[in-house]
């Protein structure tokens, strides 16, 4: 298996391009370690965020991410919206938190979880250096 990413689009909403996405799964994945990977990224509105929300995670609303398995395959579904809202909301840089998004998702496919105090301060100390090591393009 060779480091394949494969981006689609089920929204017209296009905030950032398919080699934006696919730089920085890539990044994440060298900076792991992680040599061998096929991802599917899919960019979803918000009506079909929240369906794929209320389906995998019991939860009403769209959320920003949702990532599925791990390590070398799966499958990582953003909400453009949600995340544009999130942007605005936050004074944040879209391009820069679209990054951070993806970082995040890639994170998880890797079995990395804030669910626990522990696990959060793992997970976000990796992000910092993740943002921190690779420019916004």
């Amino acid at each position: 298996m060779k480091n394949k990413i494969h981006v689609f689009r089920e929204t017209s909403l296009q905030v950032v391009s398919d080699r934006f996405i696919s730089s920085w799964i890539h990044h994440v994945m060298q900076h792991l370690q992680h040599h061998e990977y096929d991802i599917e990224v899919l960019i979803v509105d918000e009506e079909e965020g929240a369906i794929f929300n209320s389906r995998y995670r019991n939860k009403y609303g769209a959320t920003n991410v949702l990532s599925f398995d791990t390590l070398t395959s799966g499958q990582m579904i953003l909400c453009a919206p949600v995340i544009l809202k999130e942007a605005q909301s936050l004074k944040k840089d879209v391009s820069e938190y679209w990054a951070f998004m993806l970082i995040h998702g890639t994170l998880h496919l890797c079995g990395y979880d804030h669910e626990d105090p522990k696990d959060a301060i793992k997970m976000e100390t990796m992000e910092d250096i993740i943002l921190q090591d690779y420019p916004i393009q």
